[in-house]
């Protein structure tokens, strides 16, 4: 009984010293963390559900003023004039999480503002989910918006101020508000790059900090952009160029592109879908292509060509103010693939949505490319992010293709017979199938200029 009542006499002092410990620990994890205020975790979530959270450079915004020499926008567009096609929005948000959020997540540098438009009227169950996967990126934005600028959109861009200005004025759902006014309050006094990401697209992950270095390179900095300790060459080890020789040839607008990619088709026969490669000539496919204005650059000084004409236009035109007309664009080859592009029925423009054996590569050289698209050092892409996509689109097909169809003509999506017919042969073949009735289908030939034909 004594040494009972020892015990108990001896547990306030026990909780107390396990208190003290408790705050020493808590104290010292605080001056870390004030220690390193650049480190910020970012959480990738698995289809399994588990949470892996690893420490990644964050941007080097500074919290004042603007202290990069380039503003870089990266512009993605999500269910826009879409939004209460429930299934269609699900099905395009797990391609969104598999292919183009993972690829943007492990970008060599975060130097960028990435403005992803919305209808504002998404269903709030799926822009809740697409909030939960953006919040953790202070330079990634959701905003309920359907206007679209440059190429084809209306007119004009971040550098002038107009596209900040319908941004700013719209629902912003998650988002660092006040890295998103500086952006905007300085994109004349700043290198400004604006670059295309369909969201169920994806860039290799050194494709922007590629961008950027050679924007400099061309374009000088041309900045009063300041030396902090969270300065641009800690991404970037190149100094600029010397631009205020009267010889060096300076452009006064440039493009980047790739004519290459990587495809994924959903397919019911493999957990991960299939993939394969594509090589144009002339032609720029859409994932990351970029529009550069240096200091000085106006929107209307800037020629805007449609992805399919970007290669052609130029060489025969120029007008970028180089001798050269082919330099006016950087046809990008830095890296063993540029970029991957999902082949699947939630497209609006259903165009390629097949893969035609003809055209494929040969098993061991589609498990290569598969191999390439999981490694971190070039895409990062999760094959259980793949595999819910894949699973979810072949289960809910008929539901998909419906919602697709009655998305067609909207404002800002295809408005193609051809994709009306493919969509509503899609819904009877699958209800076919799912009642057990064999059919033939129809094989369909993509051609490079975009026409599709049966």
């Amino acid at each position: 009984e004594e040494e009972r009542e020892g015990k108990i006499r001896g547990r306030p002092r026990q909780r107390e010293q396990q208190q003290h410990q408790h705050e020493e620990k808590q104290q010292h994890e605080e001056k870390q963390q004030q220690q390193q205020p650049q480190q910020k975790q970012k959480r990738r979530h698995t289809s399994k559900g588990k949470d892996v959270t690893t420490l990644s450079n964050a941007g080097s915004f500074g919290t004042k003023g603007w202290d990069l020499p380039i503003i870089h926008i990266v512009n993605s567009r999500f269910m826009q004039s879409q939004g209460r096609l429930k299934t269609l929005a699900w099905a395009r948000l797990y391609l969104f999480k598999a292919f183009c959020l993972s690829t943007m997540t492990h970008q060599t540098t975060q130097n960028f503002v990435w403005i992803i438009k919305t209808d504002p009227n998404l269903h709030p169950d799926v822009r809740t989910a697409l909030v939960d996967m953006l919040r953790p990126y202070r330079n990634y934005y959701l905003v309920g918006s359907e206007n679209n600028y440059l190429i084809g959109h209306e007119v004009g861009s971040w550098r002038g101020g107009v596209e900040g200005d319908d941004v700013l004025r719209s629902p912003i759902y998650t988002g660092d508000l006040d890295l998103l006014r500086r952006a905007h309050e300085y994109q004349n006094e700043r290198i400004v790059l604006e670059t295309r990401l369909d969201a169920d697209d994806g860039l290799t992950t050194g494709y922007l900090e590629y961008v950027q270095r050679t924007a400099l390179e061309k374009f000088g900095s041309g900045t009063t952009a300041t030396t902090t300790e969270n300065n641009y060459d800690e991404i970037i080890d190149a100094t600029p160029p010397d631009h205020t020789s009267s010889t060096t040839e300076r452009p006064k607008w440039m493009y980047w592109c790739s004519r290459q990619n990587a495809e994924w088709f959903a397919d019911p026969t493999v957990d991960v879908g299939v993939t394969n490669a594509v090589q144009h000539t002339l032609l720029c496919v859409t994932p990351g292509i970029t529009i550069g204005f240096p200091v000085g650059t106006r929107y209307e000084d800037v020629r805007q060509f449609e992805h399919t004409r970007i290669i052609k236009d130029i060489n025969r035109e120029g007008g970028c103010g180089l001798t050269n007309n082919t330099a006016c664009v950087d046809l990008v080859t830095a890296f063993p693939m540029m970029a991957v592009r999902s082949r699947t029925p939630t497209s609006a423009g259903m165009m390629g949505i097949r893969m035609e054996e003809r055209d494929a590569l040969d098993k061991d050289k589609r498990l290569l490319l598969w191999k390439l698209l999981q490694s971190e050092k070039y895409f990062g892409i999760d094959a259980d992010d793949v595999r819910t996509a894949n699973r979810f689109i072949h289960q809910n097909i008929v539901d998909i293709a419906r919602d697709n169809l009655k998305g067609q003509c909207t404002p800002g999506h295809s408005c193609k017979q051809s994709s009306k017919e493919q969509l509503q042969r899609l819904t009877e073949l699958a209800l076919m199938k799912f009642k057990g009735i064999s059919i033939d289908e129809p094989k369909q030939v993509v051609l490079e200029d975009g026409n599709d034909a049966q």
